[in-house]
């Protein structure tokens, strides 16, 4: 219950410094108004059930909707939920059940594991955001330890943190915040199939608007085209497979959705400026010397 004693006391701030509300909190509305009085209201900002959107609508009151979970779909809401999984076979498990309870991903639940596994995170839709921890890296630096110890030199006073390599970004994670709902609901259409060789004239299709007004639609909300957005996923997925995966590179290029190889190559060079084998070599020597810089006993 604690948080919603927060979200509240959110209201109140904001009611305070900003738009000087009269604010009140009641457990529960039976019945509703215009106006004020005990049961009259200018707006609501409340876990919004059916019936009270019904009731809102009929006395033209607005409600803005802070449950995610609600089956209210059609009100306004606050925020998507942001959920930091210990592991990555446990958050796989969360996304099923998000999915089972009609939530969407990352739209309603964003969602980040802890390891990087590859069966968990990226075997099965959507795939999962998540620290790469740098198992290799633990391994290293105790090995390294075990000799200084051995060698009879003493143990250090302090634990060895090894940092995460990082957070690999995925969709669980790949929310786009735009006001047109046309080109939001374009921008998850081209996140889940960039890399099956689309275009235009197929986003366009999925969300029941032309190909030209839809390009009209990009460059007003986020100042780049719908080629342009294809192009800059399927590059991201390419970064990422050819740093985790030791696959041909003609194969990193068709399971990112380009044509062939040399295409590739030409597109990724212009982007990146080494070539996808020099990127490739280039990340896992960033990885090596990773190790190496942190063997500091």
């Amino acid at each position: 219950m604690c948080h919603h004693y927060e979200v509240f006391a959110g209201i109140e701030r904001y009611a305070r410094e900003r738009a000087h509300w009269e604010c009140v909190a009641e457990p529960f509305i039976r019945t509703l108004r215009q106006g004020r009085g005990k049961t009259g209201y200018h707006g609501i900002i409340a876990r919004a059930t059916a019936k009270l959107a019904q009731q809102a609508a009929k006395a033209g009151v607005h409600v803005v909707n802070v449950w995610t979970g609600s089956p209210v779909k059609t009100l306004p809401s606050v925020p998507p939920l942001g959920v930091f999984v210990l592991q990555d076979f446990v958050c796989r498990y969360l996304v099923n059940a998000c999915l089972h309870a009609g939530l969407r991903i990352p739209e309603d639940v964003a969602l980040i594991g802890l390891g990087n596994e590859p069966v968990a995170c990226t075997r099965a839709e959507p795939s999962l955001s998540s620290f790469d921890v740098g198992w290799d890296r633990v391994g290293y630096e105790a090995a390294a330890l075990l000799e200084r110890l051995m060698a009879g030199k003493p143990a250090p006073k302090t634990p060895i943190l090894i940092e995460p390599t990082g957070l690999v970004l995925r969709r669980s994670t790949d929310v786009y915040v735009v006001d047109n709902p046309v080109v939001a609901a374009a921008l998850r259409f081209i996140a889940a199939h960039s890399h099956e060789g689309i275009r235009g004239e197929d986003v366009a299709g999925h969300v029941h608007v032309t190909e030209r007004s839809l390009r009209r639609y990009f460059l007003a909300a986020l100042g780049r085209t719908m080629r342009e957005e294809i192009a800059r996923l399927r590059l991201e997925r390419a970064k990422r497979l050819l740093v985790e995966s030791d696959e041909p590179i003609k194969q990193t290029a068709h399971d990112c959705g380009f044509t062939d190889a040399a295409y590739f190559h030409r597109v990724f060079l212009q982007a990146e400026g080494p070539t996808p084998g020099e990127f490739r070599r280039r990340g896992k020597q960033d990885h090596a010397r990773q190790v190496v810089s942190r063997r500091t006993l």
